[in-house]
């Protein structure tokens, strides 16, 4: 399961830009998600999916440093 999520949601190329577009909150969570439950032995990700998550999270972080978007907010607004 986990390993159709990665590659459906967060490896797929045309998802992946779609989310780095609209939403690179997301993109950080589903990657976030997916490499804490390869680190609670929940999965065995197939070889390079793992590395590809890990270059994807610091790819995200630096995203959202570049929008000035390090910590997220509460409080109103859509």
């Amino acid at each position: 399961m986990y390993e159709g999520v990665a590659q459906a949601y967060a490896l797929d190329p045309e998802n992946q830009a779609f989310l780095r577009r609209s939403n690179p909150w997301a993109l950080q969570a589903i990657t976030t998600r997916l490499l804490e439950a390869q680190g609670r032995c929940l999965w065995n990700p197939q070889p390079g999916t793992l590395g590809a998550l890990q270059a994807l999270l610091v790819e995200s972080e630096g995203l959202l440093e570049e929008r000035g978007e390090t910590a997220r907010t509460s409080g109103g607004g859509a």
